[in-house]
């Protein structure tokens, strides 16, 4: 999503597939921005722990850009 101002904020949703629980830090979550850049996002201040198989939805916010956000990915080897 993004506002007049280029803010821009993603609602995504989150699984863990893993076995036993796994921590969500915000370097394993990145915005991929039309200019080639790769953003970690702002808002998400605190790990997230995920249980087996838990799914969560998040909004997460970029700042303020000019340019718009192409894809977002996350690593796959949480810790």
């Amino acid at each position: 999503m993004s506002s007049e101002q280029g803010r821009r904020v993603a609602v995504v949703t989150i699984r863990n597939d893993a076995s036993g629980s796994r921590i969500l830090q915000a370097e394993h979550i990145m915005a991929l921005f039309a200019d080639g850049r790769r953003v970690a996002p702002i808002s998400l201040a605190e790990n997230i722990k995920l249980e087996d198989g838990e799914q969560r939805s998040l909004t997460l916010s970029f700042g303020e850009d000019n340019f718009p956000i192409l894809s977002i990915f996350t690593s796959n080897n949480l810790n």
